[in-house]
């Protein structure tokens, strides 16, 4: 093999690159402070979960106890279906069930979440 003269020149004049000695401190920090962020979105993620779960269930009981709504309206009575007060409702668990599937897997992994 022949020794490359240019290229003994270039490695030569090469600076290396010296850590800053407060290098080690920053990394450290920026890892304990994502560590504490992990922490913290579990901590909520599970919050999440718990209330979502409330409110299914709660909602479940509501509408088992709920009973045709009568009211007068300018001296016209009004009789409304449970059904029709519950649509909205259903309609509404249905795009919170979404958004709680859809976390479960970006949490996982095996998707990637993208706004309109």
């Amino acid at each position: 093999m022949k020794k490359d003269i240019g290229l003994q020149s270039i490695l030569a004049e090469k600076e290396i690159p010296h850590l800053d000695e407060s290098f080690e401190e920053r990394m450290m920090l920026q890892l304990h402070k994502k560590a504490i962020d992990y922490k913290t979105e579990n901590h909520y993620f599970r919050l999440m979960y718990v209330f979502f779960a409330l409110g299914l269930i709660f909602g479940i009981l509501v509408s088992y106890t709920m009973i045709n709504k009568e009211f007068s309206f300018l001296g016209m009575d009004f009789i409304v279906n449970k059904v029709v007060l519950l649509i909205p409702l259903v309609v509404a668990l249905l795009f919170l069930f979404e958004k709680v599937y859809k976390t479960i897997l970006f949490r996982s992994g095996k998707e990637e979440i993208i706004n309109f």
